[in-house]
């Protein structure tokens, strides 16, 4: 008995390392923790403590607790078991707890194969904690036990206050998710889940500001969120027209650079040749000083276009239009070179002990592209649609047996998808890395429902 509980913990702790190594494989493979263009910020604003103009410093934050400032390998590390534990998680809730270890192993294998899960996971990025959130959000659902619910009550604050879009998504995703649960008529089964989950919401919405507060000395959520808007809505054409109307009444600064809008968001924020940096504002405070000048400009022309029909018709159509492009672009895309060029170089070298090990990397000296792993997730969500909508319907013949757990999981998961990529084609753009951070949710519901179905069979199989 006791050999065989020793193979039994030597096999659990086989599998447990089998799914970190999945999940890392990208930067085993690289050398070295990948990195994305806005690494950089998050990592600085955590050693500084400076609150950044475009971004929450809470990831900043979990980057300078966890890398010790030694390495950044702890960091997605901890990602990684995140991961692992909402895995088994899901598996326990909704399989035989026997066997839910080995159903975690596998699925985070083939998650791990087919999509581009351990990419985010191995980035130094909040990313991969859009996906967390909504898995996690779902999973307060069925905890029954106190610790549970309290780590998955911290990973859900946690996630929704490392990036600006997580809080908008969190809290839509719990107000609908309250609604199903009224009009499925599962209210006395999950009242106080619901209120809970109502909580969170509110204390997210309260730590955002109060942390602001702690290092800053003043209580905001975002100083940035007209910049942003703005760039949108320059995308979209909508700014233009709108400044070619008003611009012989209104003083705006833009009305300078009507014929030199650019074409994209991305180019209107970060290009050092963007209208949003011109005049002297740059000169006292840098580049982030332009952003707080020109908030109140932006801010009052984003009201107007918001409040005139017909460029607020417009923007939902073209939101509308790019909301169905977005949910089918999440493409893995491509990291660029991170190296000596680069801004990388010196913040690593400053707080970090491996350094040496980060100039060795291959990102150090090239870019790395993912088209066959892109072209393999396609496949893999494609299949993963399949599935469930067949397993969903065979479900919903099976539900007095099977109750409404599943349905639950799934719809929540479903519309945390729809949500987040109405969030960012209406407020951001069309970007494969938005959708492409959490699309790996679709085969995760695949999966748990062909592990269902077979834990059902085997268990009819051991009663007869």
């Amino acid at each position: 008995m006791k050999k065989y509980i020793c193979w039994k913990s030597v096999g659990n702790l086989f599998l447990i390392i089998a799914q970190f190594s999945f999940l890392l494989y990208p930067a085993v493979i690289n050398g070295y923790p990948l990195f994305y263009s806005d690494s950089a910020s998050y990592i600085v604003s955590g050693f500084e403590g400076n609150v950044p103009i475009d971004r929450p410093i809470v990831y900043g934050i979990f980057v300078k607790l966890f890398s010790l400032s030694v390495s950044l390998w702890p960091v997605i590390i901890v990602q990684a078991l995140i991961v692992v534990l909402l895995s088994y998680l899901t598996f326990s809730f909704f399989t035989t707890s026997k066997r839910s270890l080995f159903f975690s192993f596998i699925t985070i294998f083939l998650l791990s194969a087919l999509t581009g899960l351990p990419n985010y996971v191995s980035q130094c990025m909040p990313d991969i904690f859009t996906g967390i959130l909504i898995w996690a959000v779902v999973l307060l659902f069925f905890s029954a036990k106190q610790k549970t619910t309290l780590f998955l009550s911290s990973i859900i604050i946690f996630s929704s206050l490392v990036h600006f879009s997580n809080l908008l998504t969190f809290t839509i995703l719990a107000i609908i998710l309250v609604l199903f649960v009224l009009i499925i008529k599962q209210w006395r089964s999950y009242k106080l889940i619901s209120l809970r989950l109502i909580l969170l919401v509110g204390i997210s919405w309260i730590l955002q500001p109060t942390i602001n507060f702690i290092f800053t000395r003043e209580f905001f959520i975002s100083k940035s969120g007209n910049v942003f808007l703005m760039a949108r809505l320059i995308e979209t054409g909508i700014a233009k027209d709108y400044l070619i109307e008003n611009c012989g009444d209104k003083n705006y600064s833009l009305c300078n650079s009507i014929d030199k809008l650019p074409e994209h968001a991305w180019q209107f924020l970060w290009n050092d040749d963007s209208p949003l940096y011109e005049g002297n504002c740059s000169e006292n405070g840098g580049w982030s000083n332009c952003w707080i000048e020109k908030q109140q400009e932006y801010g009052d022309i984003i009201k107007d276009i918001l409040l005139t029909p017909e460029y607020m018709k417009k923007l939902i159509k073209v939101s509308f239009s790019d909301f169905f492009k977005q949910l089918t672009d999440f493409d893995i895309g491509h990291l660029t070179k991170q190296g000596k060029d680069s801004g990388f170089d010196p913040i690593i070298k400053k707080y970090f002990v491996d350094y040496p090990r980060y100039t060795q990397s291959e990102q150090y000296n090239k870019d790395l592209f993912f088209e066959t792993e892109s072209k393999i997730q396609k496949m893999a969500v494609f299949i993963s649609v399949i599935i469930v909508i067949i397993s969903g319907l065979w479900f919903i013949l099976c539900r007095k047996r099977i109750g409404t757990s599943i349905t639950i999981f799934v719809f929540g998961i479903v519309i945390g998808l729809l949500i987040n990529a109405a969030n960012c084609s209406f407020f951001a753009s069309v970007l494969n890395r938005y959708q492409g951070r959490l699309i790996w949710l679709l085969p995760l519901i695949a999966s748990l429902f062909f592990f269902m179905f077979y834990n059902s069979r085997i268990n009819r199989k051991c009663k007869a």
